[in-house]
């Protein structure tokens, strides 16, 4: 049989690339149908964190075993497709919009937590390094938006083009799915039921998602308002997008350098490493410089971020036991799911309290007690999560 992990790197492509053109233009294509300062505006681009949050909870509860979660992520693809078509054929008006911008909410960010889920058991039994997997997504991403920005030119801004071949596009992935076959020898641990009560039991865990909130649901509030940060050092709008392609580029070397020479005993040292990088970022561009130094410390991102991809799955399926890592990815993701609702309804006020510069100090701080949290850590791994 050929090896699963080489489908999967094909599904991971696709599948970014299909969302960046879909999930990257969502906010620009409600602003072609109604005012962007409007309230209907906001309700658009709130509902979408906490539609997400009861997405991963739902889908989460179904979540068993490899067999049960690659029918699960079939069934989401489908119905993620079916939103997308939605948007393309009667999302004109509000009421149209918020439904379809619900239904859509209630998968996309499920099939990203169940995708990881399902690669990082197949590299640790293929022995195929995760990040190899992961790298292609990274891939997709960067190539959507050198595409995306020729077809926002060639389609005149007409964002149901794009929507379609994304649209396309996940119906390729949806396609790809079959040739994912579950192992033969499937054991009787992997075939009991497995709760989320099960998975919070675990203190090191615990430690871990608290430190990952704070560190990862900040950088994500520090990515939201970077083009406003920027935008106050007077960043051009050509500028912006280069920094935003150089950050996923760093990401991708990192990953395929960590695919290349890291090993198992250095896994908790680049987490380390990674995570100062990402709260040394947010300090940073809290700083008053001239926007070259922003620029530069703004593109750390895509050097913390590529490590801390590379290793968080590894660490993660090391944490937890090998049957618990899907239930744990739904965990982490419905936190950072409501950090982001939370940050769209208050972060702009906030941030118009604080000011740009203590805004981004007071998430470097936040940071730093993740990071203080990781430091202390006495990483206790399950025997059945290590490498073979």
């Amino acid at each position: 049989m050929k090896k699963q992990s080489n489908y999967l790197k094909i599904i991971y492509f696709i599948k970014f690339f299909a969302d960046a053109l879909f999930s990257g233009y969502l906010s620009m294509f409600f602003a072609s149908k109604i005012d962007r300062f409007s309230f209907e505006y906001g309700v658009l681009l709130g509902v979408i964190p906490f539609c997400a949050l009861i997405g991963n909870f739902i889908w989460g509860l179904f979540s068993k075993n490899l067999k049960k979660n690659l029918l699960l992520v079939k069934i989401i693809i489908s119905l993620e497709s079916i939103a997308m078509l939605l948007f393309i054929t009667i999302g004109n008006d509000f009421i149209t919009l918020l439904i379809s911008t619900i239904l859509f909410s209630l998968f996309n960010s499920p099939c990203f937590s169940m995708q990881d889920g399902i690669g990082s058991t197949y590299s640790k039994e293929e022995n195929e390094p995760y990040q190899s997997i992961r790298y292609m997504g990274s891939c997709g991403y960067l190539f959507a938006l050198i595409v995306g920005a020729g077809l926002i030119s060639l389609f005149k801004n007409n964002y149901v083009y794009i929507f379609l071949i994304a649209l396309i596009l996940n119906l390729i992935c949806l396609i790809l799915w079959f040739f994912i076959k579950p192992f033969e020898n499937v054991t009787n641990e992997e075939k009991k039921k497995v709760t989320f009560l099960e998975t919070i039991s675990n203190k090191t865990f615990i430690l871990y998602f608290i430190a990952y909130v704070l560190i990862i649901g900040c950088s994500n509030v520090a990515d939201s308002y970077l083009f406003s940060r920027l935008l106050e050092a007077n960043i051009q709008e050509y500028q912006y997008s280069l920094v935003f392609a150089s950050e996923v580029l760093l990401e991708i070397i990192i990953l395929i350098l960590s695919t290349k020479f890291l090993k198992e005993k250095y896994y908790v040292v680049l987490l380390k490493i990674s995570v100062s990088i990402l709260c040394l970022r947010s300090l940073l561009l809290g700083l008053d410089l001239p926007l070259p130094f922003l620029i530069s410390f703004a593109c750390l991102r895509g050097i913390g971020w590529g490590g801390f991809l590379s290793v968080h799955i590894l660490i993660l399926r090391k944490i937890v036991s090998n049957k618990l890592i899907t239930k744990a990815i739904t965990l982490l993701t419905i936190a950072l799911s409501l950090v982001n609702g939370l940050m769209t309804l208050f972060g702009t006020k906030l941030y118009s309290l604080l000011g740009i510069n203590n805004f981004y100090l007071l998430l470097g701080g936040i940071q730093l007690i993740g990071i203080i949290i990781i430091f202390v850590m006495k990483f206790e791994f399950k025997e059945d999560c290590i490498n073979k």
